[in-house]
């Protein structure tokens, strides 16, 4: 009678370990969000993607064919941005108990959680060029810009400003390539420039109408900074590139900015607008990517019909990312 005793004792034990190693733990993944980028991640030393499924991210090494899993969101991800060495990488989340999760790509592992970012979540976030600062967009009207300052203990924004319900649910953001304290966001119908210094965060909605040229504006998809003047750029449906500049007027703000000139590249919409040494990418509702110099000169392009380079994509581009290559 012992002897079954143990016997069952021993079973139950063994049963015990076949429930912990069958548990449900995740440890690769078929699926992707396409509504969230594509980061290429890749370095000098590694070529990786990241991307993400469901509440979590994934850091595919496609050259050794190795996923890593970053988990630590309770709902799914909404967005992504990368720091410009790749080194560190945030992702947020809309839905209850949402956060923010700034990762060490090197590591894998989750270097600071901001919680309760904005009530119902983030939108769009992006970060600045030095990886110290991180904006965040809410995901309800009226909206909360947030500028976060991660590297430090505190729980609050460094800066942040509830926009007008009528400019609506601005959906992308981006950094000056060299001074944080300027961001810029849009959705479809507003661009909408920021400035921020000791806690003081200012805006400025330039309008933008089909009269000002005399030619119809399309809705703007991206937005960026020139990186070599104090102009911006926008991206739209109708295949121009709105070109935004201070105006001359003093005492103005230092996010002002007023349409210069409108520019017409193409006829079919523009989806993504970046720009990577001093190189300004487009990309278009029908697969093509097409490269500029700083003039918004054509000097180089690639599609699945021809051109210089096939690209070999099919389907509108929803995001451009490039590999960083540490200098020597």
């Amino acid at each position: 009678m012992e002897k079954k005793d143990q016997e069952v004792e021993s079973d139950e034990k063994n049963n015990e370990e076949v429930h912990v190693s069958n548990a449900l733990n995740l440890v690769w993944s078929f699926g992707i969000n396409k509504n969230v980028p594509t980061i290429n991640v890749s370095t000098s030393e590694k070529k990786a993607i990241f991307y993400v499924t469901a509440h979590t991210g994934i850091l595919y090494d496609f050259e050794n064919n190795v996923q890593t899993l970053y988990q630590g969101h309770c709902n799914t991800i909404s967005c992504t941005c990368i720091s410009e060495d790749k080194r560190w990488l945030a992702t947020g989340d809309v839905g209850q108990d949402c956060m923010v999760i700034v990762w060490d790509t090197e590591k894998s592992i989750p270097i600071r959680t901001l919680f309760e970012v904005h009530p119902e979540g983030t939108v769009a976030m992006a970060m600045s060029h030095d990886a110290k600062y991180v904006a965040t967009l809410s995901f309800n009207v009226p909206q909360q810009v947030a500028i976060w300052d991660w590297t430090r203990e505190r729980e609050d924004p460094i800066a942040s400003v509830v926009l007008p319900a009528e400019y609506g649910l601005q959906t992308y953001v981006r950094f000056h390539g060299s001074d944080s304290t300027q961001v810029v966001s849009n959705n479809q119908s507003r661009v909408v420039f920021y400035d921020w210094i000791e806690g003081e965060l200012n805006y400025c909605a330039p309008e933008l109408t089909d009269k000002d040229f005399n030619k119809p504006v399309g809705a703007y998809s991206q937005s960026i900074f020139h990186p070599s003047s104090t102009q911006a750029l926008t991206a739209t449906s109708q295949g121009n590139i709105a070109v935004w500049k201070p105006p001359t007027e003093k005492g103005s703000k230092k996010c002002d900015k007023k349409v210069f000139k409108l520019v017409k590249i193409q006829e079919k919409p523009l989806t993504v607008l970046t720009c990577f040494n001093n190189v300004l990418v487009t990309g278009d509702v029908t697969g093509e990517v097409k490269f500029f110099d700083l003039s918004i000169k054509l000097s180089n392009w690639c599609t699945e019909l021809g051109g210089p380079k096939k690209f070999g994509c099919t389907g509108a581009i929803n995001s451009v990312s490039f590999t960083h290559n540490t200098p020597q």
